[in-house]
């Protein structure tokens, strides 16, 4: 997963993805501002 994605926020999807299946995302981006890597620990992504 990505947080930078064409049609939907990576962040987003990942919640989506825990929420109705309930299995880890891990996020892999080349983005490093401290507000994505905040969003992505409150969504509870394994890692960033």
């Amino acid at each position: 997963m990505d947080i930078k994605m064409p049609k939907m926020n990576g962040i987003k999807a990942s919640k989506i993805i825990q929420s109705s299946f309930g299995i880890p995302v891990l996020l892999l981006t080349a983005y490093s501002e401290t507000e994505l890597i905040k969003e992505a620990r409150n969504a509870n992504i394994v890692g960033t």
